[in-house]
């Protein structure tokens, strides 16, 4: 198997939010499998106490217990401006693709999105990486 990043590129870390345990342990094993460091958090307040470790990437979903992904998201925004977000729901109306442009997430995915959507998306935000 070959290594996801070039030698002189260090393995992005990704923070993974979202409270449905089957899709949080799919997204991980999905990263980790290409040499991805990963956490994990199923709410935004511990999302918001990991993000002291520094990411490269968050991806959360809008739907979860007590805040929301959006809520998260303006948090985000605020302490981490441009640290690259990705929005995911499986209540992906018009409303909630607005309210996540407006916080500027850098990419929305609706569920149930393919990994190969997923690998565009990694893709597009960061251009070095070589496979996913």
């Amino acid at each position: 198997m070959k290594p996801a990043l070039a030698p002189d590129i260090a393995p992005l870390r990704v923070l993974i939010v979202e409270d449905d345990p089957e899709m949080r342990r799919l997204l991980s094993a999905v990263f980790r499998s290409e040499g991805f460091n990963i956490a994990a958090a199923d709410h935004v307040d511990s999302a918001l106490h990991l993000l002291s470790d520094g990411f490269d990437l968050v991806m959360t979903d809008i739907r979860l217990p007590g805040r929301s992904g959006l809520e998260l998201l303006a948090e985000i925004r605020h302490t981490h401006p441009t640290l690259p977000v990705v929005v995911m729901t499986a209540f992906g109306d018009e409303a909630a693709h607005e309210s996540a442009a407006a916080l500027h997430a850098s990419q929305f995915l609706d569920k149930p999105f393919s990994i190969d959507q997923l690998r565009c998306v990694v893709r597009e935000l960061f251009p070095a990486w070589r496979s996913l």
